[in-house]
């Protein structure tokens, strides 16, 4: 048995286990570790198992805990390997992959899920969805290029003429969603307004009791379900996780200039399916800032717009990645 602190990992869940659960929480620990480590193999030009394991399931604290713990398992990776997930769910990202391109330029309203069908079919949104209440807030941007009053609360939603509803990743054209922000900066990262330019910012407050939102940024405790459901339900929650990471990309994505709106039929097509299916809405990770989250509403009236902001855009920083 392997000797494991809980110094070693930021997991809460794990942490407890190592610190009152004795030799059979240790071992408890362990076996989740080579479920864990199972899901992967190494391959060139993969994922930094460290990003895997530190960033992308924030179990491990730092490179030297999850150096250490891979050594002592005789685990066949080491800290600088690359690694994908195994052929078992590597499947469902291809074909993700194959619907995207079916729907484009195949098959558009009657298109064949494929393998994700079975995780899409497990997803229950009655009890696996996020639950929003009455009044909590969100928020949403318009750019002013010329002097003019502040918009009205009225005007910083969402189109109401069919005809004025352009395609976005997640509205096909002619159907208005609504699109807000978890917070009041990132709306002014979506709109990318230009130096000077005026920015009101639309505070909306949810008008139902409960909304039901399918959140493409859930972060699931994988050691919690391994522990309380055991490795088959483990196995599925990974599956999802995998498959909503792609979607969340996907969604996040800005249409550049040289694309086709073709590109955006995807995403409007899980919407429609999550739509179809009782959800009120999305949840996705913003683009354009990390810590932001956008959160798409099928149903604009289900948030109301309550006080507008002005403000005047008088610095704009430029980040840059390379290719």
């Amino acid at each position: 048995m392997i000797d494991l602190k809980q110094e070693f990992f930021s997991d809460t869940e794990i942490i407890s286990l190592l610190q009152d659960g004795g030799e059979d929480g240790n071992q408890t620990v362990e076996d989740f570790l080579y479920a864990l480590f199972s899901l992967y193999e190494p391959v060139p030009g993969g994922k930094p198992i460290s990003k895997a394991l530190i960033e992308d399931w924030q179990i491990f604290k730092n490179e030297a805990s999850l150096e250490y713990v891979l050594g002592q398992m005789g685990n066949p990776f080491h800290l600088n390997d690359k690694v994908k997930y195994i052929a078992e769910y590597q499947n469902y990202l291809q074909t993700w992959e194959g619907v995207k391109e079916e729907v484009k330029t195949n098959t558009r309203f009657f298109c064949h899920l494929g393998a994700i069908a079975d995780v899409l079919g497990e997803y229950d949104i009655d009890n696996d969805s996020l639950q929003l209440f009455k009044n909590e807030k969100y928020y949403r941007a318009r750019v002013h290029h010329k002097e003019e009053p502040a918009f009205s609360t009225k005007d910083m939603g969402c189109p109401k003429d069919p005809i004025l509803a352009t395609p976005g990743r997640a509205n096909p054209r002619g159907i208005s969603y609504l699109y807000l922000c978890s917070d009041d900066q990132t709306p002014f990262y979506e709109v990318r307004p230009y130096y000077l330019d005026r920015v009101d910012i639309g505070e909306f407050l949810i008008q139902e009791d409960e909304l039901k939102i399918v959140d493409f940024t859930e972060k699931v405790n994988l050691f919690k379900v391994f522990y309380d459901d055991g490795e088959d339900v483990f196995k599925q929650n990974v599956k999802r996780r995998v498959l909503f990471d792609a979607f969340s990309s996907d969604l996040s994505k800005p249409l550049r200039s040289f694309d086709s709106e073709l590109e955006y039929i995807p995403t409007q097509y899980i919407c429609e399916y999550f739509k179809d299916s009782g959800a009120d809405g999305i949840m996705f990770q913003s683009s354009v800032r990390k810590s932001g989250k956008n959160l798409v509403l099928f149903y604009p009236q289900k948030a109301e717009c309550v006080e507008v902001h002005p403000f005047e855009v008088n610095e704009i920083v430029i980040g840059r990645e390379n290719l």
